[in-house]
This record gives structure tokens, C-alpha cells and sequence, in this order.
């Protein structure tokens, strides 16, 4: 883990410039926490203020409101030392996360359905 926070931001950047801005903010954070180098909330404050929808705005709402946002609020809740904080934040990343993955695998699902409807009737037509 020691290894991979010593990797710079500036090795990490995208060279297209593809990813937001928060994404590095993000990892600087682990990485300074990991690392235990000084200006950890300076730059949590700047994660949470670059993963608002309105700053980070080519990163679709609901993705950042529903998977990536609430990790880093679990964390500042952590970094805090908020434990009436931290409980109800994980409670609610989880149920986000859960939710979000579920939501996923449901529509794959649907998506699937009918190819498979389509292959088991093409197979039940030429069984004949």
C-alpha cells in the first residue's frame, strides 16, 4: 500500500486531462492519510468540494451522488473522529452502493431477457 501511495498525482494524471478534477483530490487523500503527511483536511475539504455535481460536472449526478461521493463522506466522518457520524454514513454508502449495483444487475437483466426468449424459442422451433 506504501508503494502505491508513493506513486506522484502527476504520474497518476490521465494525459488527455479525461478524469475531474476530484478523482486526484480523492487519492491525494488516501495518500496523505496513508502516508500520515501534513494537510489532510485541507485537502479533503478540496475532494468534497470538487465531487459537487456543479464543479464536477461532466461525471453523470447519480454516480457521484450514489457511489462516489459517499465514500469520501464516510471518510471525513472517520477523519473526524465522528462516531454519531460515521455509523449512519456507512449505512447509507452501503444502501447506496447496494441499490446502485442491484439497479445495474436489473437492467442487465432486462437487457438480456429477450435474447434469451429470442434463443429459446429459435431452438424449440427447430427441434420439430
Amino acid at each position: 500500500m506504501t508503494e502505491l501511495c508513493e506513486i506522484p498525482l502527476e504520474r497518476l494524471r490521465s494525459p488527455d486531462d479525461d478524469y475531474e478534477e476530484f478523482y486526484y483530490h480523492w487519492v491525494d487523500v488516501r495518500q496523505t492519510y496513508w502516508l500520515r503527511r501534513p494537510g489532510l483536511v485541507d485537502k479533503l475539504i478540496a475532494a468534497i468540494e470538487t465531487s459537487n455535481p456543479e464543479v464536477a460536472h461532466s461525471v453523470p449526478r447519480d454516480l457521484l451522488q450514489r457511489l462516489l461521493y459517499p465514500p469520501i463522506n464516510l471518510f471525513c466522518n472517520f477523519v473526524r473522529k465522528n462516531e454519531e457520524g460515521f455509523g449512519p454514513a456507512l449505512a447509507e454508502a452501503l444502501a447506496l452502493s447496494l441499490s446502485t449495483r442491484v439497479a445495474a444487475i436489473q437492467g442487465q437483466a432486462r437487457r438480456a431477457a429477450p435474447a434469451v426468449l429470442l434463443r429459446r424459442t429459435h431452438r424449440s422451433t427447430h427441434r420439430s
